[in-house]
């Protein structure tokens, strides 16, 4: 569906992979992870990433309130939308983030 939008996405399974992933493509400027995910989850997937590439920002999506979820780290960066969204919403939050 982003891409219908305009977006250039690229897709990982899981987090290790999304590791390898980012490091294969250092013009990422948005990851959008899930909190909750098999192997390394969202936050600590994306404190890793921005250890080497700070300026990539994050959008975490999570079924669970933002104030039960610990997102540590440098919060400029990261973004929380909860679920469930619709497009719209994550697209104009997409925006907001990228502006």
């Amino acid at each position: 569906m982003l891409r219908e939008k305009g977006y250039e996405i690229v897709e990982a399974r899981d987090g290790i992979q999304a590791l390898q992933t980012i490091k294969n493509h250092e013009d990422i400027t948005l990851i959008i992870t899930d909190v909750m995910m098999p192997g390394i989850d969202g936050p600590s997937l994306i404190s890793e990433v921005q250890k080497h590439a700070p300026h990539i920002k994050a959008l975490f999506v999570s079924g669970y309130p933002k104030e039960s979820i610990e997102l540590s780290g440098n919060y400029s960066n990261r973004y929380f939308l909860q679920k469930p969204f619709s497009l719209s919403e994550l697209v104009s939050k997409i925006q907001e983030i990228l502006k």
